[in-house]
C-alpha cells in the first residue's frame, strides 16, 4: 500500500485497525466512510453498501475518535454479511482530527487508484457505486474526478423538494469552467464524488478548519484533472443543521475561504494549471476569475487581497503577455496613488497595443485589443427587484423541486436560460 508521507503520519502508530483488504481483488475504487458519533447512522450506511448493485470496491470505515465508538459493533455489522469478506478495514483514530485530518491520516491505507466518498448522514441509492464504477472504468488519464447528482432529504430522513444544483448551469463543462465555478461556490458535490487517489494533495489542506476544506480539495483536484458530472441522482443529501460546515459563523467561513483560496492561488499547481490555458482564452479566464472570487468572498477587503494575489501569479505565469490581467494589476496599484508600478505596467501594455489610459474594465476579455462600449456596463438590479426574484425562485423550488429528477433539471435549466437571456437584453448586446 502507498504511504502518502503525510505530515500527520506520526499519529499512525496509535491507530486501532481491524479487518483485511485482499489486494488480489484489484478493485478500481475504495469507498471511504468517515464517521464521528455515527452510531445512529452506521447501520443504515452499511445496509446501503450491501444493497449496491455493484460490489466491486474496497471499504474503509474510519471513526474520528468518537467518545462512545464501539469497533466491535461496526465489525459485527460488516461480518453479518458475507459480501464484505476480505475487503474492509475499520479504523479508530487516536485523536479527533476533523474530517480532513481523519482522511489525510488514513490515506496510506487506500490501495486503489480511485476513492469514492460516503458521508455518514447522507442516503446512498442502490445504483450509486455501479454508476461511479462505470464512469471510472471508462475514464482516460485526463479525467481526475466524477460525481453524480444529489437529491434532498431533511434531518429526519424525509425526502424534501430539491433545489437546482449549481453544476447544471455551467455553460461549458470544461476543466476551466468547472474550476471557475468552484471558486465561486462548491459545485462539485463531495458527498457524491469519486477522485483519483493521486490527485488528493491533502497535506496542502490544513485539518483544523472545515469551512472550506471540500472546496479546497476540489480546486486542487480540478487543477490536476478534468471532472465529469454524471446526470443521475444517486444520493439524497441530508440538510443537517448540525454538520461541521453549518455550525460555523459567517466570519469563520469567509476567513477560511480566503485562506483556502490564497493557498490555491499561491501554489505551484495553480501556476502549472494556468500555463496550460490557451492564449486566446486567458483574458476571459481572468475576468471570470475575478467574478468568482468576489462572489465567494463577501468581505471586500478579503476579496481584493485574493484577487491581487491571483493577478500577480497570473502575470508571472504568463510573462505579462495577457493584457487584461496586466491592466487589472496596474489599476490596483494606481488606486494606491503610486506611479512606479503603473508606469512599468503601462510600458508593457503599450507594447501589447493596449491604450495606457484605458481601465481594465473597459477591455473586452473576449477581444482584449478592443474595448467595451460604456453603455454595456449596466447597473445591477435594485434591492426590491432582488427580493422579488428570490421570492419567485423560492416558490419555484417548492413546486418544481418535488418533480422527478430529469423533469426538475430540465425545468430549472429552461428557467435559468430565460433569466440569462433577459439579463443580456437589459445590458444590450456585446
Amino acid at each position: 500500500m502507498r504511504d502518502q508521507a503525510s505530515k500527520l503520519s506520526w499519529l499512525r502508530k496509535d491507530r486501532v485497525i481491524s479487518g483485511f483488504l485482499n489486494l488480489d481483488l484489484n478493485f478500481a475504487t475504495t469507498v471511504y466512510l468517515g464517521i464521528y458519533n455515527g452510531d445512529k447512522y452506521i447501520a443504515d450506511r452499511i445496509k446501503e453498501l450491501e444493497n449496491q448493485t455493484s460490489q466491486d470496491f474496497y471499504l474503509i470505515v474510519t471513526d474520528n475518535c468518537s467518545p462512545e465508538f464501539k469497533l466491535d459493533f461496526v465489525e459485527n455489522q460488516l461480518q453479518s454479511s458475507s459480501l464484505f469478506a476480505n475487503r474492509y478495514l475499520i479504523i479508530q483514530n487516536p485523536v479527533n482530527l476533523g474530517s480532513v485530518g481523519s482522511f489525510r491520516l488514513n490515506l496510506d491505507l487506500v490501495p486503489s487508484p480511485w476513492i469514492t466518498f460516503f458521508h455518514q448522514d447522507d442516503k446512498y441509492l442502490p445504483n450509486h457505486m455501479a454508476v461511479h464504477l462505470n464512469a471510472i472504468n471508462l475514464a482516460d488519464e485526463s479525467k481526475g474526478s466524477v460525481s453524480t447528482d444529489l437529491g434532498s432529504r431533511d434531518f429526519q430522513g424525509r425526502k424534501i423538494p430539491t433545489p437546482p444544483r449549481a453544476n447544471w448551469f455551467i455553460k461549458q463543462t470544461s476543466q476551466q469552467s468547472t474550476f471557475l465555478a468552484n471558486v465561486a461556490e462548491q459545485v462539485v458535490p463531495f458527498a457524491a464524488t469519486s477522485i483519483r487517489t493521486k490527485n488528493l494533495v491533502t497535506d496542502k489542506v490544513p485539518p483544523h478548519s472545515v469551512a472550506f476544506a471540500d472546496s479546497e480539495h476540489t480546486l486542487f483536484a480540478l487543477m490536476m484533472g478534468e471532472h465529469e458530472f454524471i446526470p443521475k441522482e444517486t444520493v439524497l443529501y441530508t440538510e443537517n443543521p448540525f454538520s461541521e460546515s453549518h455550525i460555523l459563523g459567517k466570519p469563520t467561513i469567509t476567513l477560511a475561504a480566503t485562506l483556502g483560496l490564497l493557498r490555491v492561488f499561491t501554489s505551484q499547481d495553480f501556476v502549472k494549471y494556468v500555463c496550460k490555458i490557451a492564449s486566446d482564452e486567458r483574458a476571459e479566464f481572468v475576468a471570470k476569475l475575478e467574478q468568482s472570487i468576489r462572489k465567494r468572498l463577501p468581505n471586500v477587503v478579503y476579496a481584493e487581497l485574493v484577487w491581487t494575489v491571483s493577478l500577480e501569479q497570473l502575470n508571472c505565469a504568463w510573462g505579462y503577455e495577457e493584457p487584461y490581467s496586466t491592466a487589472a494589476t496596474r489599476d490596483i496599484f494606481s488606486l494606491l496613488g503610486e506611479s512606479y508600478t503603473p508606469d512599468i505596467l503601462n510600458g508593457i501594455l503599450s507594447k501589447l497595443g493596449v491604450p495606457t489610459e484605458q481601465n481594465s474594465k473597459g477591455i473586452d476579455p473576449v477581444n482584449p485589443s478592443g474595448s467595451l462600449p460604456t453603455q454595456n456596463r449596466a447597473h445591477g438590479p435594485s434591492k426590491t427587484e432582488k427580493k422579488r426574484k428570490l421570492t419567485v425562485l423560492s416558490a419555484l423550488y417548492q413546486v418544481v423541486g418535488r418533480l422527478p429528477y430529469f423533469i426538475r433539471k430540465r425545468i430549472f435549466k429552461i428557467y435559468n436560460f430565460l433569466k440569462s437571456m433577459q439579463h443580456r437584453q437589459s445590458k444590450g448586446t456585446f
